[in-house]
């Protein structure tokens, strides 16, 4: 019953429908649908809307924003609508009876508006995982050097509170480290060493006059800026355009603790265009300042530019130092570029794709360095330039190539990085699956390789397993020493129904550098 009952609702609606003046769909965005009726046309935030292509009902919208003559609305159920599909008014949250909009007039329709509605009922949509860890090392070698740290984690998201577009974010970790050894009091035998990444109250609706965050803060559109314990507004003054202000303190990254006595404050623009379906550009440029106890820590200007289709992809993102006061003093300059970072990514065709990076970064001066001395600061500019081919052949077999070369200003040698990989999948019907991986590096003061096979199986049920053997072996260049490793890796991923879930892990360690046994078990909750 609980199947026929929403076509049987459809059936009977169909008429009025079909009758009515009918509002189009604008545009689509990749969180939102635009129409082109708004207050005027006596649609009100919180009214269900109905989609209708090619004359069938197809999508139940939820208003959320609303203006004179147009509105923005989110999907309460059914498929992603098409543009210049139909729309029409069919409840109100004021009324007790659901209307059909036609221009001035309503017409009201008898239906069950209670297990009509229930069946788009929206509610708060919770993922992330909640979950117990346990990690074990036992070194073998004469140094003993053994380690226990149980912990948790929390990654958990709520998003549609309160059937809006409220959302909840928390990010956590708790480690308690024991230890057979002790370095003084930077590393003792016994602490605590605990993290709180993010946890924030955020309004998210892209269609929204304003969106805010406030908490502890990790934001795109803020870029280099980083974490802020703090707030976060932006403002949308048309559909691709958005302003915001932020101001904060930066935790302390050891603890997690909120007295740093780093300030920051900034504003940011974002141009926002299209949807990831037809293609999505997003610009943002941010201008920020970070301080300690009043003194210049760091002044800069973000940009970010990405590109995305289905087929291509570019991402870019650069710092620009502006340097005041004793900052300018040391460096010489009054702007400086001090990170640029580009991405191309490309898929020629299903089965091939590619993809090719450069970075250059140097160091800047901070509040941290302000007393260091010239000669012991290192501001030399280091590049890179990285390119990576992945190759889908017959037979399940998979292919990827990648490798890199990195220089620093003044230095003749280069530092030369490749890795590879060829993958075997679904050899019998328990979709099992062998790897064969290696990577290699060169610079001015070590040379080494890595090689390492792999064998598994993922199963229908939902669990998987493998087991590796690998090495590296390395050269130091000064001295000639030589030191290789090897292992041996077990692990295993269990599943309980839809929530729950185990990972235990192991893996014996054997050669030059601490041999042992390594134990990691992981069990949790699924949201």
């Amino acid at each position: 019953m609980k199947r026929v009952f929403p076509h049987i609702v459809w059936f009977a609606l169909l008429p009025l429908l079909l009758t009515a003046r009918e509002i189009k769909v604008t545009y689509i965005s990749n969180q939102s649908i635009y129409i082109d009726g708004g207050r005027a046309d006596g649609i009100r935030v919180g009214d269900s809307l109905i989609v209708k292509h090619n004359g069938k009902p197809t999508t139940l919208l939820k208003v959320k924003y609303v203006a004179e003559h147009s509105a923005s609305a989110a999907i309460e159920k059914g498929k992603m609508p098409k543009k210049d599909d139909a729309i029409v008014l069919l409840t109100k949250r004021s009324t007790s009876k659901p209307r059909v909009a036609t221009g001035r007039r309503e017409r009201h329709i008898k239906t069950n508006r209670s297990s009509f509605r229930s069946d788009f009922k929206s509610r708060a949509k919770v993922s992330g995982s909640i979950s117990l860890n346990w990690r074990h090392i036992k070194d073998v070698s004469d140094r003993k050097a053994s380690l226990d740290q149980p912990g948790a984690r929390f990654n958990i998201k709520i998003k549609n509170l309160f059937g809006q577009a409220y959302e909840l974010r928390i990010k956590s970790r708790l480690r308690y480290q024991r230890r057979t050894f002790t370095y003084g009091d930077r590393l003792p035998k016994e602490e605590w060493r605990n993290r709180l990444y993010v946890v924030f109250f955020s309004y998210t609706d892209e269609n929204a006059l304003l969106n805010y965050s406030f908490g502890r803060i990790l934001s795109n559109a803020i870029g280099s800026v980083g974490y802020i314990d703090g707030a976060l507004v932006q403002a949308r003054l048309v559909p691709a355009l958005r302003l915001g202000l932020f101001a904060g303190t930066q935790f302390q990254g050891q603890n997690s603790n909120i007295p740093s006595g780093k300030q920051k404050y900034g504003a940011f623009v974002r141009y926002i265009k299209g949807d990831y379906r037809a293609g999505r550009w997003e610009s943002a440029a941010t201008l920020s300042g970070e301080y300690v106890h009043n003194t210049i820590d760091r002044e800069l200007l973000y940009f970010m530019n990405s590109f995305y289709t289905r087929r291509f992809s570019f991402y870019q993102s650069a710092d620009i130092d502006i340097n005041n006061g004793w900052r300018q003093d040391r460096a010489g300059e009054k702007i400086a570029l001090s990170n640029l970072y580009l991405n191309g990514h490309i898929k020629f065709t299903r089965k091939i794709s590619a993809s090719l990076s450069y970075d250059n970064r140097k160091n800047y001066y901070s509040y941290r360095w302000r007393s260091i001395a010239d000669s012991l600061f290192d501001d030399a500019l280091r590049q890179g330039l990285r390119a990576s081919i992945n190759l889908r052949l017959p037979q399940q077999i998979q292919i990827m190539i990648n490798g890199g070369v990195r220089i620093k200003e003044n230095d003749d040698q280069k530092t030369f990085s490749y890795s590879g990989s060829v993958t075997k999948r679904r050899i019998t019907r328990w979709r099992a699956f062998v790897g064969l991986y290696g990577s290699g590096f060169s610079n001015a003061y070590t040379q080494g390789y890595y090689a390492s096979t792999r064998i598994g199986a993922n199963l229908r049920s939902g669990h998987s397993f493998d087991v590796s053997y690998g090495g590296y072996f390395y050269t130091t260049r000064t001295t000639q020493e030589s030191r290789a490793s090897r292992w041996v890796r077990a692990n295993l991923n269990l599943n309980f129904g839809r929530h729950w879930f185990m990972s235990p892990n192991y893996e014996y360690f054997f050669g030059d550098d601490s041999p042992g046994h390594r134990l990691y078990i992981e069990a949790g909750y699924r949201l």
